[in-house]
């Protein structure tokens, strides 16, 4: 019992920062939610809880307010703040894959690179060995060593 009217007293004590923050003052949130202007004193006074339906409305009336921050005092105070860090943290990530890729790429370009060198290499030494064999080796195979021999292999 003891740890739930600390909670409730820390949740009007959020509460009170986050307006002070807001320059807005609990007498000007109370006419805003519909209650009433001692409101939220009682609350604090009598060690009551808010109901659910004035939470609803505090969290309609501010769209920036962190619920979870203002029931369990964890998390940043606006929402906005939380999404910024968790925005920047996935930046980091995305830029450092990007940072990933880019090396990859450069790594594959070099070997692209390499292996169109290594085929043109390979073309010249094939147009080198095919024209080294029409020249030397080509020839000889069709010279016959004597006419006789032609006739012969003819008659076969």
């Amino acid at each position: 019992m003891q740890e739930k009217e600390e909670n409730i007293t820390k949740i009007v004590d959020r509460l009170k920062e986050y307006l002070e923050l807001k320059g807005i003052t609990f007498n000007k949130l109370s006419i805003a939610i519909g209650v009433s202007n001692s409101y939220f004193s009682k609350m604090k006074k009598d060690r009551k809880s808010f109901g659910s339906e004035i939470l609803k409305n505090i969290f309609l009336y501010f769209e920036d307010l962190n619920p979870n921050w203002l029931i369990t005092g964890r998390g940043s105070m606006e929402l906005g703040a939380d999404n910024a860090a968790m925005q920047s943290k996935q930046e980091k990530v995305l830029l450092r894959l990007i940072d990933l890729k880019d090396t990859e790429i450069r790594t594959l370009n070099r070997e692209v690179g390499a292996l169109r060198q290594e085929i043109e290499n390979l073309k010249q030494r094939q147009t080198s060995t095919v024209k080294k064999f029409f020249e030397t080796e080509l020839p000889q195979t069709f010279v016959a060593d004597s006419e006789e021999e032609y006739k012969s292999k003819k008659k076969q």
